[in-house]
């Protein structure tokens, strides 16, 4: 047998399990191990298996996941149990508890930096140089074992780092002696330009108890890689011959970006003349290049043509990658003047003309459409703007419904995004007569994640006293969650009150104030967070008349201390069957009572903690004392009268 588990089935009674088996699983379904008769555990929900002597813990449900040692677990790690461990399945608190004589049990070595550092205290760092990339998250576990003979409280705090970067799991563990903690460090940078790759040197401090003299410091190197992004835009994307456009481009990533800059004209028939043909881009910088297009030959009579071509942008980096935008040139014909010497053609041709004008109107053509932000937030107004020749109105389209019509010398438009949360085709349609062109944008809209309402039922809590805490928030646009608590907790409900309200019902016994923090992130890997602090007080009580204390609970100890009415006392605990508590006088001493002698605020006498080591009851023992003898009296010496203070046994002569 290497342990035991009780389990605590909501409104069930505590039900202990031996184990001994290598592999034990739980959930509902009746082939498991040990079955549980909640409805919010899932068929095969963990398992528990001894690796390399050690009992570890193995989440099997990605979706519930389980709550251990006050964090919520998705994963499928094993994460190992050598001392006594509280972790819940759904509404279901288990504790494990290991077995044996030694102090500790087996596990598995930590091939990473070891650092001991005196006979206090031994912390064991798994890695000491950590890879990140923004937008991820990178961990590494920290082990922090009490090797003294009496329990400690260790404070963690992590430095060299922005605040929003680093997480641990718990900044503080009160350990007992030979008892070991595990603090997960989470790394996630955000994917921002100004976030820059390279080495950030940082420094994670373990302080003993309140000793600021016996930090433990040690290095950690996060090492930021880089990532890369570029964005094209040409304006006008149709442009007359002979005239200039401009093709701007943005660095999106967090690394410099060298780009090379060529032109495509699959007909052959353009003189395409770029202004610069390399440009260096800073991370977050944009920029822009000039480029003239001119035919080679324009034709004397006809239509007027649109060429195709495409600007090339190639990245001068390891991946080399090419992106190409395509535009479009307007060539018109020209008339030769030979041809107009002749009058009577000039007329012809001047009817012909003015003909086709009445008869015929051109199509519409845009000459150019942007949008002033390709991603944006929900709620935001994203500006249209163009630039259309021989339009009579304009119609916006959003997903091919109309939203909006617009006189003809429009040339922008106020699109609000309150009604989409997805990404949208945005259409501009110019209209002459049945004729139309249009031109397509595509607009991504996100829903940014916001907090609202995150509060505690209460702002103080009394030591000594398990009591619930209830949590309410509100969010929004949250792709993930994480709420840290102190480990003295666990989870007794979660609830979802609808309209992303959400409430958290916490049932512990805290031991010192304590900080309750919810981190959100949405799907940008945007992450805020907010805190909640809560202070703790030495619960109090006041007799409500004089009293006389006991040295335990019950008037068979005795007593002989009194508690006068109306005057505070400090509560300290108390009996078993929640009848009587133990006090301690403003004078230090202390005593026992009974609960209705007391008046009690702010908290239920019954939820003390219990005293379990009472003294033992006093025993009457009867002893008989022997009648003392006088010893016979000398002749001729008189016997003095008992005298205050006379020695035994002298007299007088």
């Amino acid at each position: 047998m290497y342990g035991r588990l009780d389990v605590h089935e909501p409104a069930e009674a505590v039900k202990s399990y031996l184990l001994s088996n290598e592999v034990t699983t739980i959930g509902c379904a009746a082939d498991n191990t040990i079955v549980l008769d909640d409805p919010s555990v899932s068929d095969r929900h963990c398992r528990l298996q001894l690796l390399d002597g050690v009992a570890h813990i193995i989440n099997l449900d990605p979706l519930a996941g389980i709550i251990f040692a006050g964090a919520h677990v998705r994963d499928s790690l094993p994460r190992p149990m050598t001392a006594v461990v509280e972790f819940a399945l759904g509404k279901t608190k288990i504790v494990f508890y290991p077995s044996g004589d030694q102090p500790t049990l087996p596990m598995s070595a930590i091939t990473e930096s070891t650092r001991p550092i005196n006979a206090s205290f031994h912390i064991d760092l798994e890695k000491s140089v950590l890879d990140v990339y923004p937008a991820s998250s990178s961990s590494l576990e920290i082990a922090v074992t009490n090797r003294g003979d009496k329990q400690q409280t260790f404070t963690i705090e992590v430095d060299g780092l922005p605040s929003s970067w680093a997480t641990l799991s718990q900044s503080s563990a009160r350990l007992d002696a030979d008892d070991t903690a595990f603090i997960v460090l989470s790394v996630a940078p955000a994917r921002r330009a100004d976030v820059k790759p390279g080495d950030y040197p940082a420094t994670i401090a373990i302080r003993p108890g309140d000793n600021d003299d016996s930090d433990l410091l040690l290095g950690l190197l996060v090492r930021l890689h880089g990532y890369g992004g570029l964005s094209l835009a040409v304006e006008p994307a149709l442009v007359r011959e002979g005239k200039s456009l401009r093709l701007f481009l943005l660095n999106q990533g967090n690394e410099d970006l060298r780009l090379a800059l060529s032109a495509r004209d699959p007909s052959n028939q353009l003189d395409i003349d770029l202004m610069e043909r390399g440009v260096k881009l800073a991370a977050g910088q944009r920029g822009t290049v000039s480029c003239r297009v001119a035919a080679r030959g324009r034709p004397l009579l006809g239509k007027s043509r649109q060429i195709p071509f495409a600007l090339l942008v190639q990245a001068d980096n390891d991946c080399a990658y090419l992106a190409a935008i395509p535009a479009s040139v307007l060539v018109k014909p020209r008339l030769s003047a030979r041809l107009l010497s002749a009058a009577v053609l000039l007329i012809v041709v001047a009817a012909i003309t003015l003909f086709a004008l009445l008869a015929r109107r051109p199509p519409p053509e845009i000459s150019s459409f942007a949008l002033s932000g390709s991603q944006v937030p929900r709620g935001t107004t994203v500006d249209l703007t163009w630039q259309a020749a021989f339009a009579q109105r304009f119609v916006i389209e959003i997903d091919r419904v109309a939203i909006a019509e617009l006189d003809a010398d429009a040339t922008t438009f106020a699109l609000s995004t309150d009604d989409f949360a997805d990404p949208v085709e945005v259409a501009l349609i110019a209209v002459a007569g049945d004729a139309t062109d249009i031109e397509k944008r595509r607009l991504d809209i996100y829903q940014p994640v916001t907090i609202s309402n995150f509060a505690a039922d209460r702002e103080r809590m009394f030591r000594k006293v398990e009591e619930n805490l209830v949590l309410t928030w509100r969010a929004e646009g949250a792709v993930s969650s994480d709420l840290r608590f102190p480990s003295q907790f666990s989870i007794v409900s979660e609830e979802d009150l609808g309209d992303g309200t959400r409430k958290l019902v916490l049932r512990g016994l805290p031991e010192t104030d304590f900080d309750l923090i919810l981190a959100l992130q949405d799907e940008i890997g945007t992450r805020i967070e907010r805190r909640i602090s809560v202070k703790t007080a030495d619960p109090e009580c006041a007799p409500l008349r004089d009293l006389t204390l006991f040295a335990g609970p019950g008037s068979a100890y005795g007593g002989a201390k009194l508690a006068l009415r109306n005057v505070p006392v400090l509560v300290l605990g108390s009996s078993e069957a929640k009848d009587w508590m133990r006090v301690e006088l403003a004078s230090g001493e202390t005593g026992w009572g009974r609960l209705n002698d007391f008046f009690c605020a702010g908290f239920d006498p019954t939820a003390l903690t219990v005293i379990s080591d009472l003294p033992q009851l006093p025993t009457a023992t009867l002893t008989s004392t022997p009648e003392p003898t006088l010893p016979p009296t000398p002749t001729g010496i008189a016997s003095p009268a008992a005298t205050p203070g006379a020695t035994p046994g002298a007299a007088e002569t």
